[in-house]
């Protein structure tokens, strides 16, 4: 997949959203979880600054060909199937892979 996507800075406040959604997703299956709001807070003033978050908005995605050129008609069929149900850009990955494979 090649996907080229608009890229746009979180602030601090999203930053820290993201980053305690991230680490609450590693932390809680283990046998004694470190939990973003029990970081020291010296240790976030330290390193916070050093972080950059951001968020991609995808406005094109391109199919890769090696991706499925090796998979059975039928599976292939059933992927153009499905992502022709999809939004907009997986509607547009649909094509190319049927054009693909065409």
């Amino acid at each position: 997949m090649h996907i080229n996507a608009k890229i746009k800075i979180q602030t601090r406040e999203e930053l820290e959203n993201s980053l305690e959604t991230l680490v609450h997703r590693f932390e809680r299956v283990q046998e004694k979880p470190l939990f973003y709001k029990e970081l020291p807070t010296q240790m976030l003033e330290d390193h916070l600054p050093l972080i950059t978050g951001f968020w991609c908005e995808p406005f094109k995605i391109e199919g890769v060909a090696k991706l499925h050129q090796t998979y059975k008609k039928q599976d292939v069929e059933a992927v153009i199937e499905h992502l022709e149900q999809g939004c907009p850009l997986e509607k547009e990955l649909s094509k190319d892979i049927k054009k693909e494979n065409d």
